[in-house]
């Protein structure tokens, strides 16, 4: 069999922190998993089987610690102090590389020990690309035996980086075992404890295979640490697919739970036993891709990721992601630079002004979930395929539960607990807030019952999500359940009794019609609410769940930033005998919005008239190409995006579009792909004149950066207008015969 050590020498690398989506796996990382390939039935056993040791699990009190890095100057190191005492916490990370010695970087390490902070030292690489393996190596002993001489006091030593990742590692040609040898026995002689090997993302045969390694070389490491990131799933809740793929996804159910029992089942595979995250964090580059409002979503998922990780029983540690930065930190640098090497890899300094650096709501999360979960035994009480988690922590004084459903889903507290239980609680927001009193809805940012009495209320049979429903931040606040017989739904507006309908029996929707819009298959009207705020369309479908979709595609939109007429109500007949006698099954209640549509603005142009609406045709087209562009790129494919269904608005000579007729919407996880796009944008660019819908394209094409061929595109947009050439004939032959 091929010895582990040797596959590890053969491994070479170009140019140091190459990225390693270009340079790919490292040859000796993959000869090693076909070297050890008998460990990988032990692998997929504990993939299969990992399970929750027991139905409660600790969480002491130094479960959490963040990683942590020096500014240039001693202000930086007190700054970085003071947060981590507002923090609560007693634990930090600290990357120290050979050329980092005797710099910043070192002199937080001592400050830290001499503030009596509990501190984990990763020793990282940091070989040159012209450095030879044997000057490397050397230089690598010389710096560790230097630095855990200076750093007495250090709790833990952490030896490595990311050797999973090529160009990350800063290994010199990807020797990973002889640099763990120096290290590991510098450590081992001074008695100080090893973490190891640093894997990062969820890879658990890499960890397997260096592990092994590991194990018969005599050199394991006191704690098997990684990097359990999870932000690629996007959600730490959700199946990952990248684990079996999409299509397995449902049935692996890889979520951050089970990822970290099976990482633990590894550790104990190998005979060590503790087990620790090095590093979480979420980029907000990667949270908007979908999302404006990407700081809060990082504060949710950073309180979600420690309520799971303390709930899953399968940690020791967790360290979050680093303090201060541009894109992950729970503190903004104000900074615009981002380091060559990612800071999973090597977190090696912050920059900026301090005067300039903003807790960002992440922040307070961290800080909530320290306090309340810390020195507690942690147990899941519901764990719902529909959106709601429950995870409840006992300390000595007081019973934590943290409540909080999937993204876009919602729960009614209310079905949650009963009045009692409620009154007795103290609530707080994800951010540490006391509530007044109790929220109607569970959302997607955790909220936390604390109890003081013991045991704890018990959670209520009916405690689930609404099913089917989306939601987001941007709805109103007296957002209710529909309480009219025959009739289900949400809305917020008061609308009360049937009897106040607009259509025949159909649902409590008292609105004065001031002008109809449609009455076909669909009717469309204009009303007005009795309490005067304002006034709102209200579309009345046949189809029972035509007004959910309009409602969910509506809310999808704002969530991914794409402006539409912001959503009020939808009802649906809930009992399908009275709906049999009903003209219409459903309706939708949105704002109206004051504009016009795409539609006119073509016809005008077509006509001649311009500047319309005292916007040039250049500005509107450009207009129309970078929303219909942000649209795409927030990976929404509308399917029906015809000119009718797009509105402008104008104000000082500048046009914004929304869209509406948000039934048919389609929201992917995957970038839109070309056929995707054009079958929007042929339906858009229908009512223009080919040079105009050149002009479009092209503008098009600058605004998304896609790569969509002309001549493609122009098949699209005939094969199109013959389709409608063909719909009309029909039209007119079938209005022929019932004349």
């Amino acid at each position: 069999m091929i010895q582990a050590g040797a596959l590890v020498e053969q491994a070479r690398r170009p140019a140091p922190y190459r990225n390693h989506r270009a340079s790919g796996r490292s040859p000796a990382m993959l000869g090693l998993l076909l070297g050890h390939a008998a460990s990988a039935p032990r692998v997929l056993y504990d993939l299969l089987t990992a399970t929750p040791a027991a139905e409660e699990a600790p969480v002491p009190g130094d479960y959490f610690g963040i990683c942590v890095a020096a500014g240039p100057a001693c202000e930086h190191d007190e700054y970085v102090v003071a947060r981590l005492r507002e923090l609560e916490l007693t634990q930090a990370r600290v990357d120290l590389t050979p050329s980092s010695l005797n710099g910043p970087q070192e002199r937080l390490l001592r400050t830290l020990l001499r503030e009596g902070f509990s501190v984990c030292l990763r020793l990282v690489p940091d070989a040159g690309p012209d450095e030879s393996e044997s000057a490397s190596l050397a230089r690598w002993r010389e710096f560790v035996a230097t630095v855990l001489k200076r750093a007495e006091g250090v709790s833990l030593v952490e030896i490595g980086s990311v050797p999973n990742r090529r160009g990350w590692s800063g290994l010199p040609h990807g020797c990973f075992l002889p640099f763990w040898s120096a290290a590991w026995r510098e450590a081992a002689a001074r008695h100080i404890p090893t973490a190891g090997p640093n894997v990062t993302d969820f890879e658990p045969t890499y960890s397997a295979a260096l592990l092994g390694a590991l194990a018969r070389a005599l050199m394991k490491p006191d704690w098997h640490s990684f990097n359990l990131l999870v932000e690629r799933a996007i959600e730490p809740e959700r199946y990952d697919p990248r684990v079996l793929g999409r299509t397995l996804a449902e049935y692996g159910r890889f979520d951050l739970k089970k990822k970290a029992r099976v990482l633990a089942a590894l550790s104990r595979r190998f005979g060590i036993g503790a087990t620790m995250s090095s590093h979480a964090s979420w980029s907000l580059r990667r949270i908007g891709r979908l999302t404006d409002d990407v700081e809060e979503k990082q504060a949710d998922y950073v309180a979600r990721y420690c309520c799971l990780a303390a709930a899953s029983g399968a940690l020791g540690k967790v360290y979050w992601g680093p303090l201060i930065g541009r894109r992950e930190g729970l503190i903004d640098d104000g900074s615009a630079s981002y380091p060559e090497r990612p800071r999973v890899a090597f977190y090696g300094g912050i920059t900026g002004n301090i005067a300039q650096y903003r807790t960002r709501p992440a922040f307070s999360a961290f800080q909530t979930a320290v306090r309340l979960l810390s020195c507690s035994r942690a147990r899941t009480l519901a764990s719902s395929e529909k959106g709601l988690r429950v995870e409840q922590y006992e300390n000595q004084q007081n019973v934590v539960h943290a409540l909080w459903t999937r993204d876009g889903v919602r729960a009614l507290l209310a079905d949650c607990y009963d009045q009692n239980a409620l009154a007795q609680a103290s609530i707080l927001s994800r951010d540490g807030r006391r509530l007044d009193a109790p929220p109607v809805w569970i959302t997607e940012a955790p909220t936390y019952l604390v109890w003081a009495a013991k045991p704890a209320p018990q959670l209520a049979p009916t405690a689930d999500a609404l099913a089917g429903v989306r939601f987001c931040h941007a709805i109103r606040d007296d957002l209710r359940t529909v309480a009219a017989p025959g009739w289900r739904g949400v809305n917020s507006l008061g609308f009360s009794s049937p009897s106040q309908s607009r259509v025949g029996d159909g649902p409590p929707v008292h609105l004065g019609e001031t002008r109809r819009l449609r009455d076909s298959r669909n009717r469309v009207w204009v009303g007005q609410s009795e309490t005067g705020a304002g006034s709102f369309v209200v579309k009345a479908f046949p189809a029972s769940d035509r007004a959910r979709r309009s409602w969910n595609g509506a809310v999808d939109l704002l969530r991914r930033g794409v402006a539409t007429a912001p959503p009020v109500a939808f009802f649906e007949r809930n009992d399908q005998g009275a709906a049999q006698d009903s003209e219409f099954h459903s309706c939708y209640v949105c704002e109206e919005i004051q504009g016009v549509s795409a539609r006119e603005a073509f016809a005008a142009f077509r006509a001649g008239t311009a500047p319309f609406e005292r916007t040039s045709e250049e500005a509107v087209f450009a207009a129309i190409s970078d929303f219909v562009a942000r649209m795409h790129s927030r990976r929404v494919y509308f399917r029906d995006l015809s000119a009718g269904n797009l509105m402008l608005t104008f104000q000082n000579g500048r046009a914004e579009c929304l869209v509406v007729d948000t039934a048919r919407a389609r929201f992917r996880e995957r970038p839109l792909r070309w056929m995707e796009r054009l079958n929007d944008l042929k339906r858009l660019v229908h009512p223009l004149d080919w040079g105009r819908r050149s002009r479009m394209l092209e503008m098009y094409r600058t605004a998304s950066q896609a790569r969509l061929p002309a001549a493609l595109a122009r098949l699209f947009f005939a094969v199109y207008d013959f389709k409608h050439w063909v719909k009309r004939g029909w039209r007119r032959v079938l209005a022929r015969r019932a004349g």
